[in-house]
């Protein structure tokens, strides 16, 4: 039996506050074609599933109804493997560890289970978890200890291709978030105004289209101004279109174009190799660009005829969660030059130093990411407001000289995984149990 569209959106709402939804939900138990299976309660725990179809079902129905999206689950001989897009978590990692929490239990004695979290539907990393102990399957999922993948990988190619062709319950694609950042920029140093400033908010609209593609577009709002640029206190920011896709051997690539952050639009292309792992990736950047403002009297802009072409080679120490990281080629403006970034994750806050030599002269300074509130995002709708996932900021020593400057697309595959670095997904838990 089948149940309308709107009967199971109806149940997916209510099972928030512990009603009892009916509905289908699409699984597979092998790697054939798709059967439907009802799915009762999925949210509250009923015994674990007794047979591999109700397995690979209860597991898709249980993330479901706890809010992820582009959620889909096969058999995989003796393991039940899902794919999943965490977005109720502000950190992916913990994403990971509740829908491995509300799983392990529902999925069958010795059953093995294989996440595979995704982002736009793009696979990102495979953490595989043992099959639960005997003493811990009487456990309320509440109650479970935080579980610990027994292996976490980048390569995903082993895992069946129904996974990934299965169609996604809960699809993300359409709907509309609406983020807000904070922004800061700071000028030090001058004689007579040691200290100028400028802050403000940049609402942000994204919309993901399909499978990697997304569309985004971001307003700049002036709150304080000291540095009296003759900018426009309201003007566009971030305007992009994007396409993220993986390759074959653990390889991304990112298309974007729009306007990007500062002052710049135009077209850009960027690719990242990862080795071992993730422990070593090699990358290059492609940008043709113009300059780009919207001031006080109107729109100013020059052609778009500045070509941007970098290559970085990323060294990830593990067990420091330390990122070093040199980049080389032709900045902003065809300036030849070098830069060196060392950086350091301490959970969700990172701390970056950096160090630049080019033609116009040699630089230095500081990178922060810090988390923002709230931990959890609203659950899912047509249309969604939060905060950013963190407040981004980079100071420059030399803040006038221009050396080795970049802009910003709001795509960068650095950002597209950032939490899903096989040995930072293994080696930390976080988040309240």
């Amino acid at each position: 039996m089948r149940v309308p569209v709107p009967l199971i959106l109806a149940g997916l709402l209510l099972c928030a506050d512990g009603s009892r939804p009916f509905g289908t939900i699409q699984a597979q138990a092998h790697a054939g074609a798709p059967v439907s299976v009802d799915v009762v309660d999925r949210c509250a725990a009923a015994g674990p599933a007794a047979s591999s179809t109700d397995a690979a079902a209860r597991a898709a129905g249980i993330l479901v109804c706890h809010g992820y999206a582009n959620v889909a689950a096969v058999m995989d001989g003796p393991r039940v493997a899902v794919t999943f897009e965490n977005t109720r978590f502000r950190d992916e990692r913990r994403g990971l560890r509740e829908a491995a929490r509300l799983l392990l239990p529902e999925i069958g004695e010795g059953r093995e289970l294989v996440l595979v979290p995704s982002n736009r539907a793009i696979p990102l990393v495979a953490a595989r978890y043992a099959a639960l102990a005997p003493e811990l399957r009487a456990l309320a999922p509440a109650d479970l200890p935080p579980p610990t993948p027994a292996e976490v990988t980048l390569d995903v190619s082993d895992l069946p291709p129904a996974l990934f062709d299965a169609p996604r319950a809960s699809s993300s694609f359409g709907r509309v978030d609406v983020l807000i950042h904070p922004w800061f920029e700071a000028s030090f140093g001058n004689y007579d105004n040691p200290m100028q400033s400028r802050t403000g908010v940049a609402p942000e609209v994204r919309v993901a289209l399909r499978p990697g593609l997304s569309v985004s577009a971001q307003a700049l709002f002036t709150l304080q101004d000291d540095l009296l640029t003759g900018e426009s206190r309201i003007r566009p920011g971030l305007v992009t279109l994007n396409q993220t896709a993986r390759l074959p051997r653990d390889v991304f690539v990112s298309a974007t174009a729009g306007t990007f952050n500062p002052d710049r639009y135009g077209v850009d292309v960027e690719a990242r190799a990862y080795l071992a792992n993730g422990s070593l990736s090699f990358g290059t950047e492609l940008g043709l660009t113009g300059a780009v403002s919207y001031a006080e009297d109107g729109w100013y802009r020059t052609p778009m005829n500045e070509r941007t072409a970098l290559v970085d080679a990323t060294w990830r120490i593990d067990r420091h969660d330390l990122l070093l990281r040199t980049t080389a080629g032709a900045f902003l403006e065809d300036e030849r030059g070098v830069r060196v970034d060392v950086a350091r994750q301490l959970g969700e806050f990172e701390i970056g130093f950096f160090a630049v030599k080019a033609r116009e002269g040699s630089n230095g300074g500081v990178t922060l990411r810090l988390p923002l509130f709230p931990a959890k995002r609203p659950a899912q709708a047509p249309v969604r407001l939060f905060a950013a996932d963190a407040f981004r900021w980079q100071y420059r020593y030399r803040g006038l000289v221009p050396g080795g400057r970049r802009y910003n697309t709001g795509n960068a595959l650095e950002d597209f995984g950032r939490s899903f670095h096989p040995a930072y997904v293994a080696g930390l838990q976080v988040g309240p149990k």
